[in-house]
């Protein structure tokens, strides 16, 4: 979609900031954000990709992501966390059990 294009360089788009953000992964060199490990900031960048890319926002299709690679990548690294994967083991995806009840 035209919102999460990467080569929109408007800051009212939500490209502008996944931009901002792939840039900073990108300076840091080692696949998080601040350091060598993960921090609450890795966490956030998380959620937001999962939300993203959940395929439940109107308009916006589940691999709106694709144009971001260290995105994904930090995502798919919290997801492979000792931590996260008991977790997800015990509950499993949010978005992936999601029904809508009125």
């Amino acid at each position: 979609t035209k919102m999460m294009d990467p080569t929109i360089k408007d800051p009212k788009n939500a490209a502008y900031f996944l931009n901002v953000l792939e840039k900073r992964l990108a300076a840091n060199g080692s696949g998080w954000f601040v350091g060598d490990s993960v921090t609450i900031a890795d966490l956030r960048a998380h959620q937001l990709v999962s939300w993203l890319t959940s395929g439940l926002l109107d308009g916006i299709p589940a691999n709106c992501m694709e144009s971001y690679p260290l995105l994904l990548a930090v995502h798919d690294k919290v997801e492979g966390l000792p931590a996260i994967a008991a977790f997800r083991a015990k509950y499993g995806k949010k978005y992936d059990t999601f029904e809508y009840q009125p």
